[in-house]
């Protein structure tokens, strides 16, 4: 499964269980280039966001094969030293733990 499918799926799932969620979408430029507009310290951002209170939770898709950037490693791991923030690498694999994360059950960083 690929991971856009995978996202929009979880996405649902989120949805479903009334969490808001953000991603922001790459958009191709006219060279045929693909790119997410971002400034600052972007690259590398988890791909979504999940917020439903009092919980917040940065997700970064992958397939079963993906592998982290160094850039997100960098951003997940910034983001697990912060209190009260919850954060996930989630393959097509983990759709047990993502069902009881989303639905309100307990889960790991």
């Amino acid at each position: 499964m690929k991971e856009k499918e995978f996202m929009a799926q979880v996405i649902d799932v989120a949805h479903a269980n009334h969490w808001l969620c953000a991603h922001f979408r790459a958009a191709m430029m006219a060279n045929g280039h693909w790119v997410t507009p971002v400034q600052a310290d972007g690259k590398g951002f988890p791909d979504c966001v999940f917020v439903r209170k009092p919980h917040i939770r940065f997700v970064e898709f992958k397939s079963e094969t993906g592998v982290l950037s160094p850039e997100q490693v960098m951003w997940l791991g910034n983001l697990r030293e912060c209190n009260s923030v919850e954060t996930s690498i989630w393959r097509p694999s983990d759709s047990e733990e993502i069902i009881k994360v989303l639905g309100g059950g307990n889960a790991s960083r």
